[in-house]
């Protein structure tokens, strides 16, 4: 209660600044996890390895084929822009999502920092998005919209 009253009374907590805010955060934590240097993070390895071999297509996720394809052909097929177009898509999804549905915006990005971001965002890069599309879709699943739902899980599934 005291939280909401302070909230109201204060424009700094305007929901043009909160977007401003969350929009200059989401920006810099795409900048952080697209630039990275790659050779500090596990799976990095593992994702250059399947990248550079596009024989294996049955072995690689259809959306892992897709968003390096996209790389490839018209971004030049750079390792470090398919690690940006993964930060864009994953921390962009999250941000988006609390800006969205949470009562308490700040204190939801702290937590998804704090617990989620070096994990999702650096290292397992494509559970990230798949997370992120699976926390879009929870609103679905409140308004009994089961399409919507089923094409989120599924996209995430992919």
């Amino acid at each position: 209660m005291v939280l909401d009253k302070f909230i109201t009374k204060n424009k700094i907590f305007s929901k043009t600044n909160n977007f401003l805010i969350l929009f200059f955060c989401c920006f810099l934590l795409i900048i952080l996890a697209g630039f990275r240097p790659l050779e500090y993070f596990l799976d990095t390895a593992e994702y250059i390895r399947i990248m550079n071999t596009p024989e294996q297509i049955l072995e690689i996720e259809p959306t892992f084929w897709l968003i390096n394809s996209i790389n490839t052909i018209f971004l030049g097929g750079e390792e470090q822009i398919l690690f940006l177009l993964y930060a864009i898509l994953g921390v962009s999804i999250k941000v988006y999502v609390i800006n969205k549905n949470s009562l308490t915006p700040y204190l939801s990005l702290f937590t998804y920092i704090s617990m989620f971001y070096i994990l999702q965002e650096m290292t397992q890069i494509r559970a990230g998005v798949a997370i992120g599309l699976v926390f879009l879709a929870l609103e679905d699943i409140a308004k009994k919209k089961k399409i919507n739902f089923f094409i989120k899980m599924f996209i995430a599934i992919l």
